[in-house]
């Protein structure tokens, strides 16, 4: 039973190395080529076969400008995230540790509109900030931003409210607690993990968005995405396919930061319940 034990044991994990190598590949593949020179990406070999070209990175980032795509790319993520995971532990504390008339109403009204393409109001969108005349500047991205943001903060934090003892909101109001007292010094550093997870999630949602940048800003508060749009068609122009590639990983270095940092919290997120229905 050991041996029958230690074998199943042996092929689950070979398994799982060799499922998280084809997820790896494409990333690695990636990041080699952004140290080719522009003829050794075309001969066909995984590895250069020459000096590895460090100055792809230095030379995407002087040519591209792209320290000021980071800068857009960091204010518009940031302050979405920021403002709509606060915005959501407000929404869910209200839906799932108060009492109201149709308040089922309004979580399902908040899960239709996660499930609805921004494409259906991107006109409607375009002429209200139009008429409200903060078209091609920051807030016609964030303000969208935020609202992606909303629906899938209070769907992640639902599971864990629902979890959680409503006695400690019934003893800190018998404190003498505020609702707000109760959200900010009771709830919020229970709920760290969840929020963990809302982060990582809601962050690579708007970091990677690409669509409602290439239109509501212009070229000075363009974000990253539209940047490695633009420097594709550029280095296929050019030639120089590696510079491109270089641009790409700079782009995903904010996420595997990220992530990094609050792994541990994401994974306490998964486990306390933050994504259960």
């Amino acid at each position: 039973m050991k041996q029958r034990l230690s074998f199943l044991t042996v092929l689950k994990h070979c398994i799982l190395a060799l499922t998280s190598l084809a997820f790896a590949a494409p990333f690695l593949w990636v990041i080699v080529t952004s140290f080719k020179s522009p003829q050794e990406y075309y001969n066909g070999r995984i590895f250069p076969s020459g000096t590895w070209q460090f100055s792809n990175y230095a030379e995407a980032i002087s040519q591209y400008d792209l320290l000021q795509f980071y800068r857009n790319s960091v204010i518009m993520a940031a302050s979405a995230v920021v403002v709509g995971l606060i915005l959501s532990l407000l929404a869910a504390y209200a839906l799932f540790r108060l009492r109201f008339r149709f308040r089922n109403v309004v979580f399902v009204a908040l899960v239709v509109l996660m499930m609805l393409p921004p494409q259906l109001t991107l006109i409607a969108q375009f002429l209200l900030f139009q008429k409200s005349h903060i078209l091609y500047t920051p807030l016609a991205l964030i303000l969208p931003y935020i609202l992606g943001v909303l629906p899938l903060g209070v769907f992640i934090l639902r599971g864990f409210f629902n979890e959680l003892p409503i006695d400690l909101d019934h003893a800190a109001r018998m404190d003498g607690a505020t609702d707000l007292q109760i959200i900010f010094l009771v709830l919020l550093p229970l709920s760290v993990p969840v929020l963990a997870t809302a982060c990582i999630l809601t962050f690579i949602q708007t970091w990677n968005e690409f669509l409602l940048a290439s239109i509501f800003v212009r070229d000075n508060w363009s974000t990253l995405p539209v940047a490695i749009a633009r420097i594709n068609t550029v280095a296929t122009v050019e030639g120089n396919q590696p510079m491109k590639f270089a641009a790409v990983v700079l782009s995903f270095l904010p996420l595997l930061a990220v992530f990094l940092f609050m792994q541990r919290y994401f994974i306490k997120g998964l486990a306390s319940g933050g994504l259960k229905g």
